[in-house]
């Protein structure tokens, strides 16, 4: 098979047209098309009306790498802008591929892209197999400005967290010159794009020693304790306030006094005091079945008044002749009473009932709505992989995928469950034994029990 790549550029945004690529996947391969999307639009009419009068209020405008950062996005995925033609002399098929910006902190499928690259790395080259401990650091609302800027901040605070989780698992561990192992991941925004820096960090689950000839040997910890965990946010807490001090970045004040004072800044400092705000929505159709405190939403009715110049109220705003009002609606799951489900009769009943029934099979469970941000293609993927590389875990394995129906009613979602059935069927169609199936996916949703 000969495999050429090409250069080229076609009229319009519309992609050009491309032979069912039989040869390189076996499907039709469908491309992105993310100038049809909600967030490209957004970027593509708003961008101007943003950037000129940013340039034009601020002695210090946003940098130019992060103007470049947009106007790039604007380019990544549309043929218009150039694309590579792979063509296949063996079966005549064509694959096209729209040349992408490969930016970090805009473009959602660049960065997908490169969040799953990474995973793949640390779980080909890095993470031993050993029991791995995800730990998560969230500063105080009070220090996220402070710990957003300047980068070195953000620098300490990681290092004074990886150092005390290490500490702890040296001390439980009780051997000495025992060494640790961790990744940590810098995250800077909340699930409503605000300012909210905080800490992912994949920790090995204990220590690494030599025995007397050398060899590497691994010291399983266990679970930390919660007496452990006060210990290290304690020790967190007091070395961070310490360091800030130090550089002149807090003083003896209470820090609910002074962290999040607005600076006299540039364009950056004006975007951070926005992303500050909770990231409330002013039109949201909703049932909440409990509303949070007034105290919840306050930012946003802040971020009202000084960015938009609006009459607000804690709980509700004048815009455009009309009053709105502001609430707060929390989405997530209750965990005391998923927890106490767990131990009632009959769920432990129906727990047994398909132990007994899977025989050997280890069985992992994924309840997901079947949602984009959800990661089940990953997932599905993820277990296709793991029997590729040991084919002796087929029918040993099992993924049992449920995909709570959602917005059934829009195209995009309704192509969405499409992919994702397909490859389901494409990875049990390739690993499944006589009377076992890696993938059992069940598109509907199950009561709480």
């Amino acid at each position: 098979m000969l495999v050429r790549g090409e250069t080229e550029t076609s009229c319009g945004d519309a992609p050009p047209r491309a032979r069912p690529a039989l040869g390189f996947t076996g499907v039709h391969d469908e491309p992105r098309r993310p100038e049809g999307t909600v967030l490209h639009d957004l970027v593509r009419e708003h961008l101007g009306a943003f950037l000129d009068p940013v340039r034009d209020a601020y002695e210090r405008p946003l940098p130019r790498y992060m103007e470049k950062a947009f106007h790039e996005y604007l380019r990544c995925g549309v043929f218009a802008h150039g694309f590579l033609r792979f063509y296949c002399d063996d079966c005549g098929g064509d694959l096209l591929a729209a040349f992408s910006c490969k930016g970090r902190g805009v473009c959602p499928s660049c960065g997908q892209r490169r969040m799953c690259n990474t995973a793949g790395h640390l779980v080909d080259r890095v993470l031993p197999s050993v029991p791995v401990r995800q730990w998560v650091l969230s500063p105080p609302f009070e220090l996220r400005r402070a710990a957003a800027f300047p980068a070195d901040v953000a620098t300490a605070l990681g290092r004074i967290f990886i150092e005390e989780v290490a500490a702890n698992q040296k001390r439980r561990a009780g051997i000495s010159g025992a060494e640790h192992g961790a990744v940590n991941f810098l995250q800077r925004f909340g699930g409503s794009l605000n300012l909210n820096l905080h800490f992912h960090a994949m920790v090995l689950d204990g220590v690494f020693t030599r025995d007397e000839d050398g060899t590497a040997r691994f010291d399983d910890t266990g679970a930390p304790t919660q007496e452990a965990l006060q210990r290290i946010v304690r020790r967190v807490r007091d070395r961070s306030v310490r360091w800030l001090r130090k550089d002149g970045l807090m003083d003896a004040r209470p820090v609910q006094e002074h962290s999040n004072e607005p600076p006299d800044g540039g364009a950056i400092d004006a975007c951070a005091n926005v992303a500050l705000g909770g990231g409330t929505l002013v039109r949201l159709d909703a049932e909440g079945a409990s509303r949070t405190e007034d105290g919840d939403h306050r930012h946003f009715a802040t971020s009202m008044i000084t960015v938009l110049d609006l009459e607000a109220d804690v709980d509700r705003i004048w815009y455009g002749g009309r009053e709105v009002r502001l609430g707060a609606f929390p989405m997530g799951v209750d965990a005391a009473t998923f927890s106490s489900l767990a131990d009632a009769p009959d769920v432990i009943q129906d727990v047994v009932r398909m132990r007994a029934a899977s025989k050997e099979e280890h069985i992992l469970l994924g309840i997901d709505r079947l949602d984009y941000t959800k990661g089940i293609p990953r997932r599905l993927l993820a277990v296709e992989r793991l029997l590729e590389r040991d084919p002796s875990l087929r029918g040993k394995v099992k993924l049992l995928q449920v995909a709570v129906p959602s917005r059934d009613k829009v195209t995009a979602y309704q192509d969405f469950r499409r992919d994702v059935e397909h490859l389901a069927g494409r990875i049990n169609g390739a690993h499944a034994t006589v009377d076992s199936a890696p993938i059992h996916y069940i598109y509907r949703s199950f009561s709480a029990r």
